[in-house]
């Protein structure tokens, strides 16, 4: 979201060298001086959507400016289930936070249902959180969950749940609306579109996430074992998607995240589970296409022990490939690989990142589970106070773009 603040005079060579050099001691922003700093810092990015709101292109570029590297942070966020699927996790995760700390967390995430397991209502009211959030000065994103096409009724997103095979086809089916599943996939679009154009009438900008984890092979969209979709295939799946949203249903307030499965780490960790078929950057649909790129990561150290000092030995091998595409990046989903000992500290975390990686711009904590994962949320681990203090930290109060 977009605090606005009138441009007031400064000096703009001392100031530039300020902030250029030195650490912003207790998260101190001015900004006007840092809307100029972004400028300058990403003279260059530009959304893939050349039709954006002039929000869209602030808040990208105010993404691409921050980041340890440029000595201005790492925004904070938390990811909520929808009220269609919990009610009170908006309250439970991200009010409880903003209670407990005095702070709130700078980006809030969430998912949409589609029709089959949402009601209109439920979704206008994850439409009110999020609308609250940007007017409040925060940032938005969502994951997209579309239920499987190949299949009438709701099969929901993952192949476990489907019949066999999980994918009947090919992703090239859905670019057809003249095929039973491409039809579904269009009316699903719709659907979602609808949600969108809400938030784009209240001003909100979403960093937008579709088909998320695609190198695993747990989602409908997603890489298998068998019938495994083609790169070229994932692409027009993709950029079928971009345009039919961006050009013909002129959603303009959407920044186009790229995320997968960081999965090397996942392999490393868990060396008998093979659902990760391909590597993170794998599927990559093109520059034209993506806004911003992150890995999903859940493990309990993001940097290995000093006696693994090598780059393919971190907990984000795929990091450097992933920055090497020039956009923004940050860590889509995180979490700690051990979720039952509450023993996580996202602090230390968020150090281990300046230390490591200092391109990472953001963080979306991953909410709890009771009936399986109880302490990924910022709330639920050591020292939530010490993290919304951190001047490393970017909460709600310092977005300035």
């Amino acid at each position: 979201m977009i605090v606005f603040v009138q441009t007031r005079a400064v000096v703009m060579d001392r100031n530039r060298l300020v902030l250029a050099g030195i650490w912003v001691l207790g998260g101190l922003y001015l900004s006007s001086t840092d809307r100029m700093l972004a400028e300058e810092i990403s003279p260059t990015v530009k959304a893939a959507n050349p039709h954006i709101l002039p929000q869209g292109q602030a808040v990208l570029r105010y993404i691409a400016s921050v980041g340890v590297e440029t000595q201005r942070g790492i925004v904070s966020g938390q990811w909520v289930s929808p009220p269609a699927s919990w009610p009170d996790a908006y309250k439970l995760f991200v009010e409880s936070l903003a209670k407990t700390t005095g702070k709130s967390v700078a980006l809030l995430g969430s998912d949409y249902f589609g029709p089959a397991n949402a009601t209109a209502e439920q979704n206008r009211q994850l439409d009110e959180i999020l609308i609250g959030q940007w007017k409040a000065g925060g940032l938005v994103t969502l994951t997209w969950d579309a239920d499987n096409p190949w299949y009438e009724g709701h099969v929901g997103v993952y192949c476990h749940n489907a019949p066999k095979p999980c994918v009947p086809g090919n992703l090239m089916d859905l670019t057809r609306p003249d095929t039973a599943a491409g039809a579904r996939f269009k009316l699903e679009m719709d659907s979602l579109a609808e949600d969108l154009e809400r938030l784009q009438a209240a001003g909100v900008i979403v960093l937008f996430r579709p088909f998320h984890e695609m190198n695993g092979s747990w989602f409908w969209w997603g890489a298998r074992a068998e019938n495994s979709p083609t790169q070229a295939e994932f692409a027009q799946l993709w950029k079928y998607t971009y345009k039919y949203l961006t050009e013909d249903k002129k959603l303009n307030n959407l920044l186009w995240v790229f995320s997968p499965n960081n999965s090397e780490t996942q392999l490393t960790l868990y060396p008998s589970w093979h659902g990760i078929v391909q590597a993170a950057p794998y599927y990559y649909p093109g520059a034209g296409y993506v806004d911003i790129t992150g890995v999903d990561l859940y493990d309990d150290r993001l940097t290995q022990p000093d006696n693994k000092p090598k780059q393919s030995d971190h907990s984000i091998p795929t990091y450097s490939q992933m920055v090497a595409f020039g956009k923004p990046f940050g860590l889509a989903e995180f979490g700690p690989g051990n979720p039952q000992g509450k023993v996580f500290d996202f602090d230390a975390m968020a150090h281990e990142l300046a230390r490591d990686y200092p391109k990472v711009t953001f963080f979306m904590a991953w909410q709890d589970d009771p009936a399986a994962h109880k302490y990924f949320s910022i709330i639920n681990n050591p020292a939530p106070q010490s993290l919304m203090d951190d001047p490393l930290i970017i909460t709600r109060d310092k977005v300035h773009y």
